[in-house]
């Protein structure tokens, strides 16, 4: 069975943007959210939010779901 690593929705937006080869400012810019408060995401210091996860997902091309619910194990967790 695979191992599975939790992490938080802070973790998982750094890692896309970084994926994506984004700096901040470059994701700021895409999103429309400031630099600092993307700081403060990544860092767990503000929460995510529908809204913001919303204009991210666009900006990085993702499912807003992948960065709102980075844990979510589908076999475990959707009661089939």
């Amino acid at each position: 069975m695979p191992r599975r690593v939790r992490i938080k929705a802070g973790e998982a937006l750094l890692r896309i943007r970084e994926a994506r080869g984004y700096t901040q400012t470059e994701l700021a810019e895409r999103s429309g959210i400031a630099q600092e408060t993307l700081s403060k995401l990544e860092s767990g210091r503000y929460k995510l939010g529908a809204r913001r996860a919303q204009s991210l997902a666009r900006a990085l091309r993702v499912h807003p779901g992948v960065l709102l619910f980075p844990g979510w194990d589908v076999e475990k967790d959707s009661g089939a």
